[in-house]
């Protein structure tokens, strides 16, 4: 209910601004594009190992840009591989890990391009993170609602492992985006985790992560849009959290 309250109340604040400031919200939007630089998808494989002992897990992120490793400069530096380090060192289990990402994607286009990568693997955690695209894209909130319980149900038809929603990243913490453009798309990544949480939280076995805090310019990459490797440590404690708990 609280998240229900939150997600109206945001929204009536989020079209109020959108109808005051929208030719300045659209100027700063299409000059952030043009300046903002453009990095790649990390370096080498998007798979590896974390030794341990025990059985080995096998844990499985899927998602949009710091799971391809978009603001570090290899996959051995990314979420996925944080997270698995994080588990590792925790629970002394080795941890098999696999990145399955694709920088600018979206929810809907994940069924599609993402979940045929799930072939032939096993995984013992799944972790969805998605969210900065479809804030960015305006996604409407109901479709946003309806492809989350698509992706739930195609994920738990592959998997009888619970599956994990990472909270959608706090974009209002981005220095790349200028005030008060930075301010507004914050606010639409705030409605729709909240509308993430009223949607799945009744689900069964599907765990809502705690949400991302802000994050600081040193967890930030060069392009102040993307996690750097600090913040993608940070990400990977609260999900292990989520995981853990």
């Amino acid at each position: 209910m609280a998240d229900r309250f939150e997600s109206t109340r945001l929204s009536i604040a989020w079209w109020t601004l959108f109808l005051l400031l929208a030719p300045l919200l659209w100027w700063q939007g299409r000059r952030t594009r043009a300046r903002t630089p453009r990095l790649p998808e990390a370096q080498g494989e998007c798979s590896g190992f974390i030794a341990g002992d025990g059985l080995t897990r096998c844990l499985v992120v899927i998602g949009e840009s710091p799971v391809a490793g978009v603001g570090v400069d290899c996959y051995e530096n990314s979420l996925t591989a944080e997270l698995a380090r994080v588990y590792a060192l925790r629970t002394g289990q080795p941890v098999k890990w696999h990145a399955i990402g694709e920088n600018g994607i979206n929810l809907r286009d994940t069924r599609a391009r993402l979940m045929p990568r799930l072939a032939g693997l096993q995984p013992d955690i799944v972790i969805v993170a998605l969210g900065v695209n479809d804030s960015t894209g305006l996604t409407a909130r109901r479709r946003w609602r309806s492809e989350l319980l698509a992706l739930a149900t195609d994920l738990q038809d592959r998997t009888a492992t619970p599956i994990v929603f990472a909270g959608v990243p706090p974009l209002g913490s981005f220095s790349a985006l200028p005030q008060p453009l930075r301010f507004w798309i914050g606010m639409r990544a705030r409605i729709l985790d909240a509308d993430l949480r009223t949607t799945l939280q009744d689900r069964p076995k599907v765990l809502l992560s705690s949400p991302l805090r802000p994050l600081t310019p040193a967890e930030l990459a060069d392009d102040g849009y993307h996690p750097s490797r600090a913040g993608c440590q940070a990400w990977a404690d609260v999900l292990h959290a989520s995981i853990d708990g």
